[in-house]
Order: structure tokens, then C-alpha cells, then sequence
């Protein structure tokens, strides 16, 4: 107790420098949410590589490189509105210097945020336990559908796909209607549906701006600019077994948080493929420099964490490799 001075005014000070040091809020779909390096629940084989690269996400990244708090909001398989949605529910918490980064996905996806809330507030899920209705999984329904396997199998499409209480009473019948009105009304339209949400999403731009709050959004013609995890591990042992995924690799979180970073340093607030493209031409090194690593595709798997009676499906798993 000798020293309660000192030790109260150290602590007030990191209270203060908590306060004060703004927060980074990220929203948007899996390629915001840092997929498969950055997944919070573990499942498949998934385990094994987030636990050795989480620190590879570019959220956390960004956030590290600024100085900033990391407030996680993305979902994957979100829709934009859903995005929306979040972006306008935390609106009135955001404060001068804090930073929102925006991701935007494709326009066929159709929101499912007001009934997972639901089911939140009831305390069945957590905000990020099933995703929106999007392309893959409507694409899913209609292959079942058209070999047979859908009558056999609905409801395991149901659990696998709708995993909430509120749409427990959701009968077989209701089920096709979903997926036809969304490859009518969505999947066939999502161009229209991109422009709306671009739309809405620079006027909502201009109103945090007005508000003291810097936002970037970037589009989803993105993806295919970073490295992705089933290029980096072309050449991993295990060809035929390895992670086959569209989704950004450590390195593509790392190339992509240096580039997002340096939109930030040039007040850059709008990013798209064309300006990625020539961004390459120039590329910082010295922000790399200060970033994660780049990791070469034959890394050694760190295993040490798992417990196997807790994670008894990953035994003898040779896709991990």
C-alpha cells in the first residue's frame, strides 16, 4: 500500500490512454471478418491454422499499425445491409478518431440481421452463428434439388444453413419459396442491388465525416487482388487433401493491410480493384516492412495447442497439411 500513489496515477493513466486512443471498427463479409485466419469457432481443420496465424488478420494489423482498439463487426457470407445495419446501430458510440472500415460484398446476398437479433436477444445465438442468404448456399439448395438428395436431406440443409430459433416453425415449403424468391429477386438482380448499397453507403460516408469520423469502404472486386489461401498452398504436400479456399492467406491479410494502410496515410477513402492495381506499381515497402511476415507455403504446422479430447474429429487429419 506504500506505493497507492504511484500504482492509482499508472493505472488512471491507462485508463485515460484506453479512453482516448479511438478504436478501429471493421464491417463487411468473410474477407472483412479475415476468414479462415481470424474464424472464431473452431470446426474441420480450420483450427490448426488460426491458431498459429490469428495475428496475420489485417485487422488487427491496421489496428496495431494506428495505435487503435479493434472492434470486430464483420459476418461471414454478410449481406450489405446487414453491414448497414451494424454501421448505424454502433453509430452513436463512434468518437473523433476513431476509424470504420467498410467492406462491401455483392448484391445478390439477402440479410437475415433482423431475425439472427432476434434470436440474440433471446439468448439462442451469438451475432455471428449462421450468415446471410447468398449465391452458395441458394446454389447448394437447387443441386440437392436436382439430384434427389434434397428431400433426404432437408433437414440437415435446415441445420447446417438456418441454425435459429425463430425459424424453428420454417416448414419444407417455406424453405423453396426462400431460395426461389432469392434467385429471382436477388441473384438476378444484383447489379441493381450494388448500386443501391454503393449508393447508400457513400451519403452514409458523408455523414460520419460530418461527424468527425473517418470511413473507408472498399469493394469486393478486391478479392482477387491478394493472395489466396488455395494459391499459397499449391505446392503443400498433401496436394489433392490440402485447404482449398478462396479466401485470403496470411500473406493476402498482410498485402492487404499494408495497402489499406496507405489509403489511410493518403485520406483515401473509397477503394476498388483499379486502385489496387495501381497502388502495385508503387508499392510501400517500408509499411511492409512493419507488418507480419510473409510466410512461405512449406511452414511448419504448429500443433502444440490441440487437445485431442477436446477435438477428437481432428485426429489423423491429413488435410491439414
Amino acid at each position: 500500500m506504500g506505493n497507492f500513489p504511484g500504482n492509482f496515477c499508472i493505472y488512471s493513466f491507462i485508463l485515460l490512454y484506453l479512453y482516448y486512443m479511438g478504436n478501429l471498427y471493421i464491417y463487411g463479409c468473410s474477407f472483412s471478418q479475415g476468414s479462415w485466419v481470424n474464424i472464431k469457432k473452431h470446426a474441420n481443420y480450420s483450427p490448426f491454422y488460426q491458431n498459429q496465424f490469428q495475428s496475420w488478420y489485417w485487422g488487427v494489423q491496421v489496428a496495431n499499425y494506428f495505435g487503435l482498439g479493434l472492434q470486430e463487426r464483420a459476418i461471414g457470407g454478410g449481406a450489405n445491409y446487414t453491414t448497414l445495419s451494424r454501421v448505424m446501430e454502433d453509430s452513436h458510440q463512434y468518437s473523433k478518431g476513431d476509424k470504420v472500415i467498410i467492406g462491401l460484398t455483392k448484391g445478390n446476398r439477402y440479410s437475415l440481421e433482423p431475425i439472427r437479433k432476434m434470436d440474440f436477444e433471446q439468448g439462442e445465438i451469438t451475432m455471428d452463428t449462421y450468415s446471410d442468404i447468398n449465391v452458395g448456399m441458394a446454389n447448394e439448395y437447387f443441386r440437392r434439388e436436382d439430384s434427389g438428395e434434397l428431400e433426404r436431406l432437408k433437414d440437415n440443409f435446415k441445420n447446417n444453413f438456418f441454425t435459429s430459433a425463430t425459424l424453428d416453425g420454417f416448414g419444407d415449403d417455406e424453405l423453396g419459396i426462400l431460395m426461389h424468391f432469392h434467385k429471382i429477386w436477388r441473384a438476378d438482380l444484383d447489379t441493381v442491388y450494388e448500386k443501391h448499397y454503393d449508393d447508400q453507403f457513400k451519403q452514409l460516408q458523408g455523414m460520419l465525416y460530418r461527424s468527425g469520423v473517418d470511413s473507408y469502404i472498399w469493394q469486393y472486386d478486391i478479392w482477387g487482388e491478394f493472395q489466396r489461401v488455395i494459391d499459397w498452398l499449391e505446392m503443400r504436400r498433401n496436394l489433392n487433401q490440402r485447404k482449398k479456399d478462396w479466401h485470403w492467406s496470411p500473406n493476402g491479410n498482410t498485402s492487404f493491410a499494408a495497402y489499406a494502410i496507405s489509403q489511410i496515410l493518403q485520406d483515401n477513402s473509397y477503394w476498388n480493384k483499379s486502385g489496387v492495381q495501381s497502388y502495385k506499381k508503387i508499392l510501400n515497402h517500408n509499411i511492409l516492412s512493419e507488418l507480419k511476415p510473409f510466410v512461405d507455403t512449406n511452414f511448419e504446422l504448429d500443433t502444440s495447442w490441440c487437445d485431442e479430447k477436446t477435438y477428437p474429429w481432428l485426429k489423423n487429419r491429413k488435410d491439414i497439411y
